[in-house]
């Protein structure tokens, strides 16, 4: 099968650090559509925050937060983000999952996948974690991705991933709803890409609504019954969001910044801001910069 020759090609000696590797945990914050990629790997994604339509050969998968979703080795992918999304990949080499694999039940969902991820093929959903799982796979994974392998390191390497695996086969083990891998509509993921895409617009719900061709009443059901959300919530989320990534990135002025994503004035900003993050711009920029975790720790 003849590739595009805009290829990505991520090898082993580009992903992981060392010849020791077996594996390696990377974030990422998506702002706008990455080219296609193959990675001389196995990927298991956590969506921490944002939504992402990643493409495949012959596949689509909208994914948002809490959303787990295992890439297998060497398949093209693409992402193009409806909103910042950020990102834990947890890259496998092929010979790790396949040795690993047969330490689980051969008939139990997780096995299966990681078998079939040896090889390139369609992507497997695993659809959103409850909560309490998301809190324990985003801390493990992001705790993996900030220790540097050695020999001292890689005890703890071993436990962390032994952790992931340990949380993902609970989840794949319990009920499951039947709605609960279900990606949100045409017309949600529309506003959600509306919203992302135009963060500065002095957005309401009749105005977005217009633009995805629904009623006020009828986005604002949808909206919630997908995302959790009302699209007034789901933008002053994405607004705080976005106006972290500023504070951090460059050092314009707040009132600049706030009128640049879209707020109507810097106090209105400023505890829509609070309210998210728990403390004011000017606290969060000063903390930050001492700091780079507090943002791993709520995008």
């Amino acid at each position: 099968m003849i590739e595009p020759l805009s290829v990505e090609v991520l090898s082993g000696d580009r992903i992981f650090p060392s010849i020791l590797a077996p594996f390696q945990v990377r974030t990422a914050l998506t702002l706008k559509p990455t080219g296609v990629t193959k990675a001389e790997a196995v990927k298991l994604m956590y969506v921490s925050s944002g939504w992402s339509r990643l493409s495949f050969r012959g596949a689509q998968v909208a994914v948002g937060p809490g959303d787990l979703i295992l890439i297998p080795n060497e398949t093209l992918c693409a992402g193009e983000p409806l909103a910042p999304t950020r990102t834990l990949t947890l890259y496998m080499r092929p010979e790790f999952v396949s040795d690993h694999a047969r330490w689980l039940p051969q008939t139990h969902p997780l096995t299966m996948a990681l078998l079939q991820s040896l090889r390139p093929g369609p992507p497997v959903h695993f659809g959103t974690v409850n909560k309490e799982l998301s809190s324990s796979l985003a801390q493990s994974m992001a705790s993996l991705s900030r220790l540097s392998l050695n020999q001292e390191t890689l005890p703890k390497i071993i436990v962390g991933a032994a952790q992931v695996f340990a949380d993902l086969f609970l989840h794949l083990s319990g009920p499951r709803p039947a709605d609960q891998t279900k990606s949100p509509g045409r017309e949600v993921l529309r506003a959600i890409d509306l919203l992302g895409s135009h963060i500065e617009r002095p957005w309401d719900v009749r105005h977005l609504a217009n633009e995805v061709a629904l009623s006020s009443a009828q986005l604002t059901r949808l909206f919630r019954k997908e995302t959790g959300l009302t699209p007034a919530r789901f933008l002053r989320i994405l607004r705080a969001k976005a106006m972290a990534e500023r504070l951090v990135l460059n050092d314009d002025p707040i009132s600049l910044i706030s009128a640049q994503i879209g707020w109507s004035t810097p106090e209105v900003a400023s505890r829509a801001f609070r309210a998210y993050w728990g403390v004011s711009p000017s606290s969060f920029r000063a903390a930050a910069r001492l700091d780079e975790n507090l943002i791993r720790r709520r995008f």
